[in-house]
């Protein structure tokens, strides 16, 4: 049985004006409101609504479509089965649900790692993870040729580590568009807290 909280690593089928229909393993359908793909758009469309009403002009939000492509793998969480709704399932995108229990001691290079594109700067893009204590660095040599917009969840393979505290530049990320870029070796030291549901690993099977 679903139950919320469930981490679960879904495909996009269907993108809409308001919500993205998503696959989930075992066929179920499920749906992603936009709202809940991340709170920096949550934060966009508040401005946008705002500025309307006073007068002033602020840059259009990003469409679903531009945000979201079909057959992409997103980490998702699921927040509710609405009965109701001949159990509608809803689920979010939101880095703080996605990595609410990741911290920068679990990380390590090569790992795959949910987030959002928080701000753009003149080298790159600052990625959020969901929490205040450190942010991703995403170099622009590093992604395709069209670059993520701000308020886009990304999934980031974890370059290199900087300090272990609050500095706003702590994990150097590269966009994980090409999964097979990257491979990490698991052995019995790896703690469990260090893996997350939804992400993709290389492994080299290698006998005792």
């Amino acid at each position: 049985e679903l139950a919320p909280g469930t981490l679960m690593l879904a495909s996009v089928r269907t993108i809409k004006e308001f919500e993205v229909e998503l696959m989930l393993p075992n066929g179920y359908k499920a749906f992603l409101p936009i709202t809940e793909v991340s709170s920096k758009l949550n934060e966009m469309i508040k401005a946008k609504m705002e500025s309307d009403e006073d007068g002033s002009e602020l840059s259009a939000i990003p469409s679903l479509k531009d945000l979201f492509y079909s057959g992409q793998f997103v980490c998702c969480v699921l927040k509710k089965v609405n009965k109701e709704k001949h159990d509608r399932i809803e689920v979010s995108l939101k880095s703080e649900l996605v990595n609410r229990n990741l911290t920068i001691q679990s990380l390590a290079p090569n790992m795959f790692v949910h987030g959002h594109i928080m701000s753009s700067e003149e080298h790159g893009l600052i990625v959020s993870f969901g929490g205040t204590a450190f942010t991703g660095f995403l170099p622009y040599t590093e992604v395709s040729a069209q670059a993520p917009v701000v308020g886009q969840p990304v999934l980031c393979r974890v370059a290199s580590l900087g300090a272990r505290t609050t500095d706003a530049r702590g994990v150097k990320a590269t966009k994980g568009a090409n999964h097979g870029a990257a491979q990490t070796y698991i052995h019995s030291s790896v703690q469990a807290e260090g893996t997350r549901s939804g992400h993709p690993y290389s492994c080299l099977c290698a006998d005792d």
